[in-house]
């Protein structure tokens, strides 16, 4: 994956559109969206003041535009093309309004457009769209471009100023009703949509098991209520597995009455036009059609700029003054379909709005938002080959909600082998370069609610979130506003204006501390991988150093705040992973379900065993079935000092719940490790679950190899475990079927299992294969059984697991690896609190208090397992600050009555 300390500082040239405020050589120092027009720009054609018509001579005072010139609406003037406009115009400068008629056909042919802040494009209102039966149609010619079009803006349009665009109003998907097969030429909808007609273009999303581009792009020849014939029969099935007959299949209508696309389709001559709303919320586009856009190809690397590392952690700034070498910028990126660029993110800003827009073929990126505040609502995308929803900095804020993604396919297949460079996320991070895999949502920001949302067909991620600020060239890397993306005034106090107790500096609020907005009810079928988290929350790129100047660590009591919840999700028909996590902290994940019917045998539920995945988690009422062969349905954090799997349901023939080992923990140098004995203690429940199968329920996958183990089965010699992770002390228990609150213990607790050997002692070295000393675990810990690691008077946990696998443990037919403790351990949930007594702060850190009414007590702290805790009484207050993090019992015994009363007590 990644090093921490290396990071790329990139030349973002989609930064650099901005009116060269940023100067650094030739062409690029005064790249602004006025250089295309040229240096003594002077238009052929300057529209009066006034209102008139574009094919009125005397709205240009004496002669209209020809073919090839260069227009001028000045402020104070309106143009209204009133039809079919026949001559292709090379420029239009828009400083005034220009509207198009709205009751008859209208087309321009423009290869540039670029409206000024006081610039208005009006293509129908809310009030007059563009009328039923009649298209308003924006064209862009290939008029062989600009000499002084460094960054390729044309063609296509840059819009600063307002733009209203209203077409007819279409529902935009909907689901079939009854499922289509090959053959037929009639579709039987779920429900009857609005506004679709004879001769509109349909696709029906693709289904067949592992076949990404098996959707049909169909037209309609009759519709009426939910019954739709097709001008020719269906090519594929469309249909959800036979095991789970109640998934829906999506159809969705990508014509409108509003059409904007380019003449030359041709990916490779970069002729293709774009939308670009430039520093520019002020937009409302409805029901367009945008066919054909987008020049930046994500099949290739962009070339606008060559980046290279710089070591932020070296006394950098976060925004360096450095002349970088360029590309030859024949693949720059920022050449979208619809694209808002740097439009500000305040919430206090109206956000633009996308709705019912569809974008039909582009190379790159379908809708973007970069720094901007956007809601985009019920669009659609085909044929998208980087990302087809994206944010793309990491500060957005606004919406994605009921949008939907059709066949976004990279046609190289990134994901067809996992240990090819391009099937990792991060290939190209070093030119900032991201959603290149065929990604339906990509999302560079939690700042934004995603709800209600549909991919399908995708060659790599329906949903993927990569929530770390981009470096920008002159901005240095994005961060969050405290103001804007924290909208808890409790939690934004306890960040504002704070310093670090270790360095002293300001705190930096990078992306990926944004707190998460709602995720739910998003489905993903027919792709690689459903849903995937990278650093969202983590822990693993936060440093507080003074040498280095960098304190990105937010406070405790913030963090404990966070939480990801990953709600509603439906996800079938995967290659690779229904779900997956990596680098990420504070997850819950509740009322989804995965299937994997059909998918192969390497595939998994959800994956969520990597090893920096920390803090809490749970799963709560989620469901996965179909997940056979050598599957694995659910693989559970290593490392989380509290998971929980809650009322569930598993029904898989293979693996349903893989536990492994605790093997690593954040925040520890070498000099530092053998802090985990008995300090560290992995809390695991599973409660109240239903098992279809009695067979290989729970795997426990102990391994004690130093190396870490890839994700997807590929092994590799980086980020060794830490030396001391065979002492790190698990609790794991039971609660369900049989289960009444019973200890899991790993076979490999056994009192005579040796864990260390002369085999497993080392990491291999990433270079030489030899060992490296600094990756050795100590000599008195090798060819020792877990009793005799006991035996060596460390502090409590010294033995694989931190306990010994009790003479009472049985072995039980649903679990694999691992026995079961006949000892009983209390019951957490039936011990609460009576009124008389109750505890503060909980979670806690350093100590808490008791409130209670009773006169005379006795105070004790009980571990899960029965276990009396150390107490230390200072000024009426209890002291935590030894006790490893973890969930206790707390009680009082009321010494009138005797009576026990018990509360939970969660120690962070």
């Amino acid at each position: 994956m990644r090093n921490l300390i290396l990071i790329l500082l990139i030349c973002f040239g989609c930064e650099l559109d901005c009116f060269g405020q940023v100067v650094w050589g030739s062409e690029a120092a005064s790249a602004n969206p006025m250089k295309p027009l040229g240096t003594n720009y002077t238009p052929d054609f300057t529209a009066i003041s006034g209102t008139g018509n574009w094919s009125d001579a005397g709205t240009w005072g004496g002669a209209t535009p020809t073919d090839n010139s260069r227009v001028e609406i000045p402020s104070g003037a309106t143009v209204i093309v009133d039809g079919e406009i026949p001559e292709a115009i090379k420029s239009i400068v828009l400083k005034g309004t220009l509207k198009f008629a709205n009751s008859i056909n209208t087309k321009l042919r423009v290869e540039y457009l670029h409206s000024m802040a006081s610039g208005t494009l009006e293509i129908g209102t809310p009030t007059a769209p563009i009328a039923d039966g009649v298209t308003a149609e924006i064209t862009f010619p290939d008029l062989g471009g600009s000499t002084t079009d460094f960054w390729g803006y044309v063609p296509g349009m840059v819009l600063m100023g307002p733009v209203t665009m209203h077409g007819q109003a279409k529902t935009t998907w909907t689901t079939l009703g009854t499922n289509a097969v090959k053959g037929t030429n009639t579709l039987t909808l779920g429900t009857e949509p609005t506004g679709w007609k004879v001769g509109d273009k349909l696709v029906v999303a693709a289904t067949t098991p592992q076949n990404m581009t098996s959707d049909d792009v169909a037209t309609i020849e009759s519709i009426s209520g939910t019954s739709v014939t097709l001008t020719s029969p269906l090519t594929y099935d469309h249909q959800p597995p036979t095991q789970a007959p109640d998934l829906k299949v999506h159809v969705a209508n990508y014509t409108r009455n509003i059409k904007i696309s380019s003449e030359n389709t041709s990916v490779s001559a970069k002729r293709r036009g774009h939308i670009m709303y430039m520093h520019n919320l002020n937009v409302v586009m409805k029901f367009v059609e945008c066919e054909n856009l987008g020049r930046t190809d994500k099949r290739v690397r962009v070339n606008d700029f060559t980046g290279w590392g710089l070591d932020l952690y070296e006394g950098q700034t976060r925004a360096p003054n450095f002349s970088p070498p360029l590309g030859s910028n024949t693949n720059p990126r920022g050449r979208y379909s619809v694209h808002f660029h740097r439009g500000g993110v305040n919430p206090a800003l109206t956000p633009a709005h996308v709705e019912g827009v569809t974008v039909f073929d582009d190379p790159g990126w379908g809708f973007v938002n970069h720094s901007s505040r956007v809601d985009f609502v019920k669009n659609a995308t085909y044929g998208v080959v980087g990302g087809a929803f994206n944010t793309e900095a990491g500060d957005e804020t606004g919406s994605f909600v009921e949008n939907i993604a059709l066949r976004t396919v990279n046609p190289d297949d990134p994901f067809q082998d996992v240990r090819l460079p391009e099937a990792t996320v991060d290939d190209r991070e070093g030119g900032m370069d991201f959603a290149f895999q065929g990604d339906a949502f990509w999302f560079h920001s939690w700042g934004v609610t995603i709800e209600g949302n549909v991919a399908a067909g995708t060659s790599g991620h329906s949903y993927v979130f990569w929530p770390e600020g981009l470096f920008e060239l002159g901005l240095g890397r994005r961060e969050g506003t405290p103001a804007y993306h924290i909208s808890d005034p409790a939690m934004r106090a306890l960040v504002e204006g704070t310093t670090s107790k270790e360095s002293g500096l300001p705190w930096t609020f990078d992306c990926w501390m944004i707190p998460a907005k709602p995720f739910k009810n998003n489905t993903a079928y027919t792709a690689n991988k459903g849903i995937s988290s990278y650093y969202s929350h983590t822990r693993f790129l936060a440093i507080d150093d003074e040498e280095v100047g960098v304190n990105n660590k937010v406070p405790q009591a913030y963090r404990d705040m966070l939480d990801i919840n990953i709600d509603r999700s439906i996800i079938w028909n995967i290659r690779i992973t229904g779900m997956e996590f990596f680098y990420n902290s504070h997850v819950t994940v509740t009322n989804s379900e995965v299937y994997g019917y059909g998918s192969p045998s390497t595939s998994r539920g959800i994956d969520a065993d990597h090893f920096h995945n920390l803090d809490n988690w749970l799963f709560n009422n989620i469901t996965i079935k179909g997940f056979n062969n050598s599957n694995v349905a659910l693989s559970v954090p290593m490392n989380a000092n509290s998971v929980i799997v809650e009322n569930s349901t598993f029904d898989n023939t293979h693996t349903d719940i893989k536990i492994r080992e605790s093997n690593f923990r954040y925040g520890l140098e070498p000099d530092e490790q053998d802090r985990v004995i008995g300090q560290i203690q992995r809390n695991l429940m599973l409660k109240n679950l239903t098992f279809t199968n009695p067979d290989r329920n729970i795997v426990m996958a102990a391994n004690f190899d130093m190396n870490h183990e890839l994700q997807d089965g590929v092994t590799f010699t980086g980020d060794a475990k830490n030396l001391y992770y065979f002492l790190i002390k698990e609790n794991i228990t039971l609660d369900y079927g049989p289960f009444d609150n019973m200890k899991l213990y790993f076979d490999e607790q056994a009192p005579d299992f040796i864990p260390i050997n002369d085999t497993n002692y080392f990491r291999l070295d990433d270079d030489e294969g030899t060992p490296d000393p600094e990756w050795q675990v100590p000599g008195a810990f090798r060819n020792k059984t877990n009793l005799e690691l006991r035996a060596l008077g460390q502090t409590n946990g010294a033995s694989f697991g931190g306990e010994i696998l009790p003479s009472t443990a049985v072995d039980h037919p649903t679990i694999v690896g691992g026995k079961v403790g006949a000892d009983m351990i209390l019951h957490i949930n039936t011990h609460e609190a009576s009124p008389l007594f109750s505890i503060y702060p909980n979670p806690t850190i350093e100590s808490f208090k008791i409130n209670t009414s009773l006169r005379a007590y006795t105070v004790r702290i009980l571990s899960l397992t029965g276990q009396s805790m150390d107490i230390d009484l200072t000024d009426d207050r209890i002291i935590t600050h030894h006790l490893p993090a973890g969930i206790y019992l707390v009680q009082i015994i009321d010494e009138e009555s005797n009576q026990i009363f018990t509360t939970k007590l969660v120690k962070n």
